[in-house]
């Protein structure tokens, strides 16, 4: 994949997120028929769950600025750690969408995307991102010799 389209990605990924968290947002505010009741959303007993969805949110929007602009640059570590993170997120949210699928609480088919489609957007997202910046810092290193007329093998 080119730079560009993980910048793409990520963006697609977090208006995805945006959107469900817009929804869920509507149906906690003033409830809509239109949509699952707010007591059937994924974790909606837990406290400040949306305080939590809204800082994700913002992650998500300022790492896609900067990522965009170029201006992250984390080390290795921090790199591998972006994509340790994002596999390990994702292979949760397979092994939760399974078992609701084994335990056969699947309702109609918005809340199916709801539910089960849109969770997958936050791991996907941090997986872009690693490897984004995996691949950003490849062409900065591959740039930096050949500016200094070295072989970067």
């Amino acid at each position: 994949m080119t730079r560009d389209s993980h910048i793409r990605l990520a963006a697609l990924l977090c208006g995805i997120y945006g959107v469900a968290l817009a929804a869920y947002f509507l149906q906690q505010t003033a409830a809509v028929d239109w949509l699952p009741p707010s007591t059937a959303w994924p974790l909606s007993n837990v406290p400040n769950l949306l305080l939590l969805k809204v800082a994700v949110f913002i992650f998500m929007l300022i790492s896609t600025y900067r990522a965009a602009r170029r201006q992250i640059t984390p080390h290795r570590w921090k790199r591998r750690l972006y994509q340790l993170f994002g596999w390990a997120l994702l292979i949760v949210v397979l092994v939760r969408v399974g078992l609701d699928v084994v335990a056969g609480s699947l309702g109609p088919l918005g809340e199916i995307i709801l539910f089960d489609v849109v969770p997958f957007a936050v791991p996907l997202f941090v997986l872009a991102l690693g490897y984004n910046l995996s691949n950003e810092a490849k062409r900065r290193k591959q740039r930096y010799f050949e500016t200094l007329g070295i072989s970067p093998a």
